[in-house]
């Protein structure tokens, strides 16, 4: 009556016995941790989109404890996403995505990581409909998606999650390193 907090192999077969749907789950990263016998369910971002539902990078913890059954968890942003309706210098659809007005964005060395960089950022586990991605530059013109791992995302069960992510060293840039948050609708 339950699945193993561990992970398991999961099969849906339609009434002649052929596969729907195939795949594990896991309770290890990039599978989101807080739905590993914490209270929290696991739920398929995007699922219209049909994700490859073997990879954990498509799953994340629910909003709160108990998870919705039946239903989603999920809102989609509306509004204009370039606007900045409370005035405080950050657009709408990115304070969607990181669920807060004014997010505690940290970047800094850890020498415990590979590469040394982290990037810890608040996200709105309910915006489904946006991806973010830590960007680069080493002359802030040209900017490209870092190479990057989540190592952590704590779920404060208030539909925020705290993540963290291990930046890896770009050898082409050299001296100065910029990092920026890039949000796009999905």
């Amino acid at each position: 009556n339950k699945l193993a907090n561990g992970g398991e192999l999961i099969v849906l077969s339609d009434f002649s016995g052929s596969d729907i749907r195939r795949f594990a789950y896991d309770d290890d990263l990039p599978w989101p941790r807080a739905a590993d016998g914490t209270g929290f369910s696991l739920v398929l971002i995007a699922p219209r989109t049909n994700p490859d539902h073997g990879l954990g990078t498509n799953w994340r913890s629910s909003t709160g404890l108990g998870g919705n059954p039946g239903s989603d968890d999920s809102f989609e942003f509306s509004g204009d996403p370039d606007a900045d309706d409370d005035g405080d210098g950050l657009s709408n659809l990115l304070e969607h995505a990181l669920g807060v007005d004014s997010p505690a964005i940290e970047a800094g060395a850890d020498p415990s990581v590979a590469g040394g960089l982290l990037v810890v950022l608040p996200r709105n586990l309910a915006a489904d409909d946006v991806l973010i991605e830590v960007q680069s530059s080493s002359d802030l013109r040209n900017w490209t998606t870092t190479r990057s791992t989540k190592i952590e995302s704590a779920n404060r069960d208030d539909g925020i999650a705290i993540e963290t992510w291990a930046i890896a060293p770009n050898p082409e840039s050299l001296g100065r390193l910029y990092l920026r948050v890039a949000v796009s609708s999905r």
